[in-house]
């Protein structure tokens, strides 16, 4: 083997391994874990609020962005095992200046489980 060859092949994998490491920075659990968060709220045991930050590719005011933030609120009850159901959300505001906000999020929804269908008895 020559040192072209042994060239060409190194060079090969570092390509390939470029390219999968493109992959896992543009994945979508990867920007829901760096941008969103899901907890209960403090305040309402039956609603959660979903935090996210706005995004080159997820602005606060474009449908494409909001299509992308509740992927990411569905990845999350997904992962949970949550609102089989489906859910609602309840409210979506900005965070403002005085709201405690300690990961500097941009917005703020409030989300409830939709109740589970009663079951018709025949």
């Amino acid at each position: 083997m020559d040192w072209k060859t042994l060239y060409m092949g190194v060079l090969l994998a570092f390509v390939l391994n470029l390219g999968g490491c493109k992959d896992l920075h543009q994945s979508v659990d990867l920007d829901r874990h760096k941008y969103s968060n899901l907890r209960t709220s403090m305040n309402k045991s039956d609603v959660m609020v979903f935090e996210a930050k706005a995004t080159l590719e997820a602005p606060v005011d474009s449908e494409s962005g909001e299509a992308i933030r509740m992927q990411w609120l569905e990845g999350w009850l997904a992962q949970r095992g949550q609102c089989g159901n489906g859910y609602e959300v309840i409210e979506r505001r900005p965070y403002q200046r005085n709201d405690a906000n300690p990961y500097g999020f941009d917005l703020r929804y409030e989300v409830r489980c939709k109740a589970t269908p009663a079951s018709s008895a025949d």
